[in-house]
Formats: C-alpha cells, sequence, structure tokens
C-alpha cells in the first residue's frame, strides 16, 4: 500500500475510533504516523486528526492551539477542504459572536468557490443556527440558501430512523448537566455514579445522536429539544 493511501486509512480509523468514543485507539493510530504535510495532499487529513481527539476529549484550549497551526498550514498550501473545516470548529468553540461570525463568513466565501457542502453539514447543527443568523449578503445568498436547506434535508433523514435523537432519561439527565457546563467528573458526583458510567452515557448520546464530541451532541441536543 502507498504512502498516501496508508496515511487516508489512518486519517480514516481515527475519525472513526474518535466518533465511537474509543480515544486511546485513536490516539494509537496517530502516535504511529508521520505527518508530513508537503509529500501528499492526503498527508494533510492527518492534520485534522489530533483537533478531532482534542475536541471529542473537551480540550478546548489544546484544540484552540491545534487549530491556528493548522490554519496557517491549509493557507499556506491552499487546502479549501481543510481551510473550511477548520474555520468551522472555530465558529463552534468561539468566545465570542464577533469571532464565529467572521470565522463563519470566511468559511461560506471558501466553501462557495469549492462548491463544499458536506463538511459544513458533518460540523453539526450549531452552524445551521449561525448561518440563519449571519447578516444577508447576495454574493453568497444562494449559496447559504442551499446549505440552509442540506440542513433541513438531513434533519428529516436522521427523523425518519425511529432510534435517531431518542435519548433515555438518564441520557438527557446527562447531557443536560453537560449542557450546564459540568465535567464527567462533577455529573458523577451529582448523579452519584462512577465517571466510567458517565462516560458510557456520553458515548452512547455521541452513538445515537450521531456527533463525535461534547459540543456536537449539546447542540444537537437543543435543535431536538432535547434540552434547553
Amino acid at each position: 500500500i502507498s504512502e498516501k493511501l496508508r496515511s487516508r486509512w489512518a486519517a480514516f480509523q481515527i475519525e472513526n475510533a474518535v466518533k465511537n468514543g474509543d480515544y486511546s485507539t485513536a490516539k494509537e493510530w496517530l502516535t504511529n504516523q508521520e505527518i508530513p504535510l508537503e509529500s501528499h495532499p492526503f498527508y494533510r487529513f492527518m492534520h485534522l486528526s489530533p483537533i478531532r481527539i482534542a475536541l471529542a476529549e473537551d480540550n478546548i484550549k489544546e484544540a484552540k492551539d491545534l487549530i491556528r497551526e493548522a490554519i496557517e498550514k491549509a493557507r499556506k498550501h491552499k487546502w479549501a477542504y481543510g481551510l473550511v473545516w477548520l474555520l468551522l470548529r472555530q465558529v463552534i468553540i468561539a468566545n465570542n459572536q464577533t469571532n464565529a461570525i467572521k470565522n463563519l463568513k470566511e468559511a461560506i466565501t471558501i466553501g462557495q468557490k469549492g462548491g463544499l457542502v458536506r463538511t459544513f453539514l458533518e460540523a453539526g447543527p450549531e452552524i445551521a443556527s449561525m448561518l440563519r443568523a449571519i447578516p444577508e449578503n447576495k454574493d453568497t445568498e444562494k449559496y447559504v440558501e442551499g446549505l440552509l436547506s442540506a440542513f433541513l434535508e438531513n434533519e428529516t433523514v436522521v427523523a425518519k430512523d425511529d432510534r435517531k435523537g431518542i435519548l433515555s432519561e438518564r441520557e438527557i439527565e446527562v447531557i443536560q448537566l453537560a449542557a450546564e457546563g459540568l465535567t464527567n467528573q462533577q455529573i458523577a458526583e451529582k448523579l452519584v455514579v462512577s465517571i466510567s458510567t458517565v462516560k458510557s452515557h456520553m458515548h452512547h448520546i455521541y452513538t445515537k445522536l450521531d456527533t463525535s464530541n461534547r459540543t456536537q451532541a449539546i447542540a444537537k441536543s437543543r435543535a431536538l429539544k432535547n434540552i434547553q
């Protein structure tokens, strides 16, 4: 197998492991890979992998640092998909609305040139809410409308699955506490359960909501009216 295919396969395995809450496997795949960005475009996907892991583990500070570094490389090498992916993650973890909108506008401009849609959908329902909130721009109006239509269609497909988004009472309780800013340890103490039990609940929540980290799970739970 060529180096480029090994790199793309590793990136896929890391993404899949993170989605399933198996962070140890994700880190193992990441540790065993070299990431020479300049050698081939497929290596670029590996640069997103540490960020996926950091976001999934709610290590926001590390994620921000990694995203800033990766954005510089994406700009330098003119990697549109990666840059949009990174900007959308910055939107999600932004400290204020001004920065979030600034990053979203740039993602829209770049995404429109490349005809990117799935990249926005994968970022989660919070992006759809932000798209509705940004001021209208005649240059990108049709593209934004198309993205919102894609989000709506995606939500319809998800709704057809009877189990999608249906959380148990305990899972709703856990994600509500997470939305209030409690850590896994604090949730465990409040519910008088072990931290491993809380992590198990979070894993099931991610799976049911088709999300890969806490931020996305909270946003989607709110979108589905599971929590306030």
